[in-house]
C-alpha cells in the first residue's frame, strides 16, 4: 500500500492558492477573463514581497473589481459604498492591470533600476579611484619628507617625524570616511540588485494584480535609493 506524499509548506501553500483561485472561477464565471493560473515553479520565483500581496479587499474579504483614479486604489463592491460613492473614474480593475506589463509604468521603473545601478556602480568608480589617489600623495608626501630629512640637521628630524604622523593622521582619517561611504555604497548596490532581480522575476512570473501592487513597492523603493545617490550626487559635484 502506497503511503501518502507529505507536501512541502510551500507546496501546500500553492495547491491552496490554485485550489482558491479555481473556487473564484467557478463561483463566478466573469472573472476567467482575468484569471491567471500559475505554475509551482513560477511561484517559487516570486519576490517574498508579491506572495504577501493578498487577491482580495483586506476591509471585506471580497476581491477586488474596480479601480479608483482619484485614490489610486484597488476596491472590491463594498468599499464603492463605504469610501467611494462619490469618486468619478471607477473602472473596471481587468482595464488597468490588464496589460501591466507592457506599459509605460513597468518600463519607467526597468529603467529607473538600470540607471540607479550604472549611478551606483559609477560613484563606486569614483571612490576606488579617490582611495588610489590618496595612496599616492601619501606616498608622494613621504618620500618628499625623506627627502627633506637627509638634506637638514637634527631639528630637523623632530619637524620630520611630527609631518609624517600628520599625514598619517589624516589618510587614516580620509580612508576611513571613503571606505565606509565606499562600503554603504557596496550595500545600497546589493540591495539594488536584489530589487532588480526581484523585479525582473515579478514581471517574467507574477500575475497581472501582483505586478501591479509590486511596481508601487518598487517605486517606493527606488525613490528612497534616488534620494541617496542625488544627495551624494550634490555633495560630490560641490566638492
Amino acid at each position: 500500500m502506497m503511503k501518502p506524499v507529505q507536501l512541502s509548506r510551500g507546496a501546500q501553500n500553492v495547491r491552496f492558492f490554485y485550489v482558491l483561485n479555481v473556487r473564484n472561477i467557478m463561483a463566478d464565471s466573469k472573472c476567467q477573463k482575468h484569471h491567471q493560473v500559475m505554475s509551482l515553479h513560477d511561484y517559487q520565483q516570486l519576490p517574498e514581497f508579491l506572495l504577501n500581496i493578498k487577491n482580495n479587499c483586506e476591509d471585506h474579504d471580497l476581491k477586488y473589481e474596480l479601480f479608483c483614479s482619484f485614490h489610486d486604489c484597488a476596491c472590491c463592491m463594498k468599499c464603492i459604498k463605504d469610501k467611494h460613492d462619490n469618486c468619478k473614474g471607477l473602472v473596471p480593475l481587468g482595464d488597468v492591470v490588464g496589460n501591466i506589463k507592457s506599459s509605460a509604468s513597468v518600463f519607467q521603473v526597468e529603467t529607473d533600476l538600470v540607471n540607479l545601478l550604472d549611478n551606483l556602480k559609477t560613484i563606486k568608480i569614483f571612490f576606488s579611484e579617490n582611495l588610489s589617489a590618496l595612496e599616492e600623495q601619501k606616498t608622494e608626501a613621504i618620500t618628499r619628507v625623506h627627502t627633506m630629512r637627509r638634506s637638514i640637521n637634527d631639528h630637523l628630524d623632530k619637524l620630520e617625524e611630527s609631518l609624517l604622523n600628520d599625514i598619517r593622521s589624516e589618510f587614516t582619517k580620509l580612508q576611513e570616511t571613503i571606505e565606509k561611504l565606499k562600503s554603504e555604497i557596496d550595500s545600497k548596490t546589493n540591495h539594488v540588485e536584489e530589487k532588480q532581480g526581484d523585479f525582473l522575476k515579478m514581471v517574467e512570473f507574477s500575475t497581472d494584480l501582483q505586478t501591479y501592487f509590486g511596481l508601487h513597492e518598487v517605486e517606493k523603493d527606488y525613490k528612497t535609493r534616488r534620494k541617496v545617490y542625488t544627495e551624494f550626487d550634490i555633495d560630490r559635484q560641490s566638492s
